[in-house]
């Protein structure tokens, strides 16, 4: 009986062991997973903004363009 209660307690901390480095891996997943999704949103607002100074540039370019090629009428 003494031989099942030391087994029994041998595999109830190995449990709790195992579980606590789950609960720890979890946690670590959890803020790389919320990192990650706070430099995706960096950049996608980087990317925007590029977008938005390259289409301002192509649209002045052309505008110009417009401006320096005579319309046949």
């Amino acid at each position: 009986m003494e031989e099942t209660n030391g087994d029994l307690e041998l595999v109830k901390g190995e449990f709790g062991q195992r579980l606590h480095d789950l609960e720890r891996k979890l946690q670590n997943a959890l803020r790389e997973k919320d990192s990650m999704k706070k430099q995706m949103t960096v950049m996608q607002q980087e990317l925007m903004n590029r977008l938005a100074v390259c289409c301002s540039c192509g649209i002045n370019s052309l505008v110009q363009l417009g401006a320096v090629i005579p319309v046949p009428i």
